[in-house]
């Protein structure tokens, strides 16, 4: 009964259109969506994407010992 949880994908939310209601409600438009979305992917180009996580099969080799 342990179901793994995966959160969905981007353009699967943006296509539901349940998100239309939810925007109009908080008086937000797709516009205004879609700026938040692109200043998000810009800041996020700028992280790391290579990630060391403790436990991990390399124990020995990860930086700064996490």
């Amino acid at each position: 009964m342990n179901k793994r949880w995966c959160e969905p994908k981007l353009d699967d939310l943006l296509s539901d259109p349940i998100l239309d209601v939810l925007l109009a409600h908080d008086r937000i438009t797709r516009d205004d969506l879609g700026r938040v979305i692109a200043e998000a992917r810009q800041t996020l180009v700028r992280v790391p994407r290579e990630w060391h996580v403790r436990g991990s099969e390399d124990k020995g080799n990860a930086k700064d010992g996490i």
